[in-house]
């Protein structure tokens, strides 16, 4: 995504970084942000298990 301050990454470094240490996802590929780093901690420190 281009902004104002050059190239943004989505999702952002932080997020993805969160979601890799074991946060389920979605394949399909949605335009612009739908997590951000404060909800993706969030989820990580309350939920201790994901069922399909």
């Amino acid at each position: 995504m281009t902004c104002a301050h050059g190239e943004l990454h989505i999702p952002a470094p932080a997020t993805a970084a969160i979601l890799a240490a074991g946060i389920p996802v979605c394949t399909e590929r949605l335009d612009g942000e739908r997590c951000t780093p404060t909800s993706a901690a969030l989820i990580k420190h309350f939920v201790d298990e994901f069922d399909a």
